[in-house]
């Protein structure tokens, strides 16, 4: 989830604001003389940016700090934390830092608990603690004057991204589901579904009445989601929400009001994306079935036309009497504070403010040359580039392998190192004949891709946007659009828009973005305001491009019918023609020799016959002989037989 929900908050007594830019250095101002406080540069904000911000209690007891030798800051252990303005800030490294308005220093560090992205952070000095949840999926309950863990437990199988203490004994977490535990033996009490996105704020409803404060009422906000829902912690109970608030627009800051008794209202304020305060109030009595729709909403314009405005960023809740609230508007830059009265405002009010943003370059250049920056000590030998994620894959090239306009001894440092510029950084990237056996070795990494993107969408440098968005490998198309925070999807949505009117085999290229980002990112992009009008031209550009596709498939067809006949004729053409059954008459001559030939078969035939027939005469002949001579014998015996007698 993208931290910068949680990168600027108000103090608890609203004196002082604060926020970190995308390089990790926090700036504080005065919100009473709108002057820059306090600047703070932590070691690690060129490796590991700032996640989230989370200031201390303004009134609590005194809680002894540690004592180290090596920090001066730190030696008074008498000091009271109320009175020193303490802040939480949570880093990408997953150290907590502990910082004072007061004393501008470093009051505190708390680290070897996390090991990925510190998300929320939650103090409960009544118990001297100190709650955070990270990426890693664990909550730690640190001590604030031993800056040691007392506990450490795995809350979800999902990153956690929020934390809010309801009292001194139950403990709110929440990824995309908010579970509600006990901080006697880490126990899970009860689970809170609702949101299909990821919770980036829990805020509990803290009240002086008691029965009010048992109920433990707290208000949720997810990523994407506009709307605000409101629920009451109970160890058995119903999961739904109790109610729900409906804004225009994404919240990106909430705050709430503590009521006195549960007879007095809510008051709910919430700051959506687009810029623009809307107002709840809410008498906490029971489940409400529909909506809550804003009491009151304010912008603020530059003229009395009304058709410039000026965004509002953060709210905070005074807490007094006449229901006034803080705000801050125009730009972190140059951020003003004023104080409205919600008693005062009408149900759509436009407050006309001066437009300030054009001279912001100049006064907040005036005044640091007089204000004190706290930067981390380091030694003279290290030389330091940017952050650790824009460097490229090998950031230091020997001279050998550069061309002769690039051996610039204004590059080249003491021992003969070239320290990369913001221009050589993206040749690296670059597919140049220079560096073609360099970029082999190692292909780009995404890492790098979406700083180079990032920052060509914010300064609109066409040869930084050209760079990146002419790479086609879609794995790394796909992992840089991941990476990409939300707010910059629209900028990237009108640059591929503009990318696509060019003409030529580079729009296929285009097309990989564009597809990633919707298969990625459709849900976030649907929750963008004035999303219809980017949409719609593109939609029309392809609707255009594509409505000849019809006729020229039509021409395909016809194409491809006429070449299969021609092809079949072709065919017919090449195949013999010999007969199936072939007859030939014959002539007279043919006739005659068949005749003769069949008169000697006949005459074969009959003389065959014949001579079986004389063969059967002769041998009956024989037989008649041999019959004659047997019987000539008999009669011989015969006769020699009478004479015997």
């Amino acid at each position: 989830m993208d931290s910068n929900y949680s990168k600027s908050a108000f103090s608890e007594n609203h004196e002082y604001f604060g926020y970190s830019t995308s390089d990790g250095v926090l700036y504080f101002w005065d919100t009473v003389s709108s002057q820059l406080k306090s600047e703070y540069k932590p070691s690690s904000h060129l490796s590991a940016t700032c996640t989230c911000i989370c200031w201390g209690p303004s009134k609590s007891r005194a809680i002894s700090s540690p004592r180290k030798k090596k920090r001066k800051s730190t030696a008074d252990a008498s000091e009271d934390i109320s009175n020193l303005e303490l802040v939480a800030i949570g880093t990408e490294n997953g150290i907590i830092l502990i910082y004072s308005i007061i004393k501008e220093n470093l009051f505190a560090k708390l680290e070897n608990g996390h090991s990925a992205n510190v998300n929320g952070i939650c103090w409960l000095c009544e118990k001297d603690s100190l709650f955070s949840c990270s990426s890693d999926l664990h909550v730690i309950e640190w001590s604030i004057s031993t800056l040691k863990i007392k506990s450490k437990w795995k809350a979800d199988d999902n990153e956690l991204h929020a934390i809010c203490c309801i009292d001194d004994s139950r403990l709110l977490t929440a990824s995309s589901v908010i579970k509600l535990w006990n901080l006697k033996d880490q126990t899970l009490l009860q689970k809170f579904t609702g949101h299909a996105t990821e919770v980036w704020k829990l805020l509990a409803i803290n009240s002086q009445d008691l029965e009010l404060q048992k109920n433990g009422y707290f208000l949720s906000a997810a990523l994407g989601d506009r709307v605000i829902s409101a629920w009451q912690a109970k160890s058995e109970g119903e999961r739904k929400a109790l109610a729900s608030y409906v804004l225009t627009d994404e919240p990106v800051n909430v705050d709430v009001s503590k009521p006195a008794s549960k007879e007095e209202p809510v008051m709910i304020s919430a700051v959506t994306k687009s810029g623009d305060l809307l107002i709840f109030e809410h008498l906490l009595n029971g489940r409400r079935n529909t909506p809550f729709k804003p009491k009151v909403t304010v912008k603020i314009a530059t003229d009395s036309s009304n058709t410039k405005y000026l965004p509002i960023l953060a709210v905070k809740n005074c807490n007094d009497e006449n229901n006034n609230l803080f705000i801050v508007y125009g730009s972190l830059l140059r951020p003003r504070f004023e104080k409205i009265c919600v008693n005062e405002c009408k149900k759509k009010t436009i407050l006309v403010r001066d437009n300030h943003l054009a001279e912001a370059k100049s006064f907040i250049t005036i005044e640091q040359k007089s204000l004190k920056v706290t930067e981390p000590k380091t030694s003279s030998d290290v030389k330091i580039m940017g952050p650790a994620q824009m460097n490229p894959v090998k950031p230091m090239l020997s001279p050998t392998k550069l061309t002769k306009s690039t051996k610039n001894t204004n590059h080249l440092n003491e021992n003969n190192e070239l320290s990369l510029s913001l221009d050589e950084r993206l040749k690296t990237v670059e597919p140049t004949d220079q560096l073609t056996e360099y970029l082999s070795s190692e292909p780009p990494r995404a890492d790098n891709f979406v700083h180079l993107l990032m920052q060509g969408l914010q300064s609109k440098d066409r040869r930084m946007l050209s760079t990146v968005l002419q790479r086609g490998d879609i794995n790394l198309i796909k992992n840089t659009i991941k990476r990409l925070p939300m707010e910059y999807l629209s900028s990237l949505l009108e640059e591929l828009q503009r990318h696509l009117y060019y003409k030529g085999d580079i729009n296929f290229v285009y097309l990989k973005w564009l597809e990633a980002l919707l298969q990625t990112k459709l849900s976030l992009i649907l929750t963008l305001p004035n999303i219809h009008q980017q949409l719609v031209p593109i939609l029309e550009l392809l609707n255009i491009r594509c409505d000849i596709f019809d006729r020229m498939y039509k021409l395909r067809g016809r194409l491809n019918l006429m070449l299969s006949q021609i092809g079949e004729e072709t065919d017919n053409n090449d195949v013999s023609k010999e007969p199936l059954l072939k007859y030939e008459e014959s002539s007279s001559d043919e006739e005659e020799e068949e005749n003769m030939d069949s008169d000697n078969e006949i005459q074969d035939l009959i003389d065959m016959g014949e001579r079986e027939a004389n063969d059967k005469e002769d041998v009956d002949e024989e037989m008649e002989e041999d019959d004659n001579s047997d019987n000539s014998e008999s009669k011989s015996e015969n006769s020699d037989y009478e004479d015997c007698s």
